[in-house]
């Protein structure tokens, strides 16, 4: 499983969670959506940014209706190397930023 991939997995099981907790005040069948847009590699010991772009029927969900946005970093190994939550950045989109110290801690050829 890549990189990118658990990330995006960790999002929709914090984003279901989250949503059990907090219900969006929204109709419809089918709540948020959320995508995440980032580098699928990572050099260790670089810095990584990911986006997190959070929408409803194709249009930006208001941040004042979103309690937050987690994220959670494992390595190779299935060990959880960092926890923490986004930035909000406008409407909708959330950054998560991987400093040098975190990525630092992941093994060279992790997935």
């Amino acid at each position: 499983m890549g990189f990118e991939t658990q990330i995006r997995e960790a999002l929709k099981e914090l984003e279901s969670a989250g949503l059990r907790r907090f219900p969006p005040r929204i109709s419809g069948a089918q709540g948020p959506e959320v995508e995440l847009d980032g580098p699928g590699q990572v050099p260790v010991g670089t810095e990584a940014v990911y986006d997190v772009f959070v929408t409803y029927n194709e249009e930006a969900y208001p941040n004042d209706e979103i309690a937050e946005v987690k994220y959670l970093l494992f390595d190779a190994t299935g060990a959880m190397v960092a926890s923490g939550l986004a930035e909000p950045v406008e409407d909708g989109q959330f950054q998560v930023v991987l400093g040098t110290d975190t990525t630092g801690q992941l093994a060279g050829g992790s997935n």
